[in-house]
């Protein structure tokens, strides 16, 4: 197959991002099935073979599944973990970590009067479903994908379009992802294309694409 990646001005074209960034096969190849691993290249055949739907997981069988994974990994290295936080402290982080800031004082002392056994989970709702958080994770994956100097012939608004709505709309992260490393276009109509074009300021055959993408979306650090 022909394969081409253009980079004209503000316009980038993908033909296809396995032939041109040969690490991000088995990325783009999990995606489309709507899973991740860094088990390296799948095979085409065997994604298509795949169900298109998978069984429904509940909230609870995800967080088990996490707390499972963190739990092992303290395990492995021999990581004691600290005293759970008290709500003062667990309120401020958990603010600043999904609104980007820190709550009003109003909010900290109905949170610490509050008696009911859920309220942490509950305040996790009401902070995802504030505009704040849309913001500051726009602003957060923003300078993750391209930096915050915006490099030339990039669209900062444009990025920043395409983050708000994936985080208003709630899109499922492997569809985000796939948009983001197969996206082509012009920069401000289509603004996943500036994460490429971000990675593109060198002549380097995609090796800065490559390894920005397996260490932002595989946890992988490629040399």
């Amino acid at each position: 197959m022909a394969v081409s990646i253009w980079r004209h001005a503000t316009t980038v074209r993908v033909g296809s991002v396995a032939a041109i960034l040969p690490a991000l096969a088995g990325l783009a190849f999990a995606l489309q099935a709507g899973s991740v691993t860094a088990a390296g290249p799948a095979d085409p055949a065997a994604v298509a073979s795949q169900p298109s739907e998978r069984p429904r997981v509940s909230t609870a069988d995800i967080i088990d599944f996490i707390n499972e994974r963190i739990r092992q990994v303290w395990a492995d290295n021999e990581v004691k973990p600290s005293p759970q936080a008290s709500d003062e402290e667990w309120i401020r982080r958990a603010c600043l970590d999904i609104v980007g800031h820190i709550p009003p004082a109003d909010v900290v002392e109905r949170f610490l009067a509050d008696k009911d056994k859920a309220k942490r989970s509950n305040l996790i709702d009401a902070l995802l479903d504030d505009p704040a958080y849309v913001r500051n994770w726009t602003t957060v994956w923003t300078n993750l994908c391209i930096g915050q100097q915006t490099p030339d012939r990039v669209n900062r608004d444009g990025m920043k379009a395409f983050f708000r709505e994936a985080f208003y709309k709630d899109r499922p992260w492997n569809e985000v992802v796939r948009d983001l490393i197969a996206a082509e276009g012009h920069f401000a109509e289509n603004g996943a294309v500036n994460y490429l074009l971000a990675q593109m300021t060198m002549r380097d055959d995609g090796v800065q694409a490559t390894a920005k993408t397996t260490r932002l979306f595989l946890g992988i650090q490629v040399q």
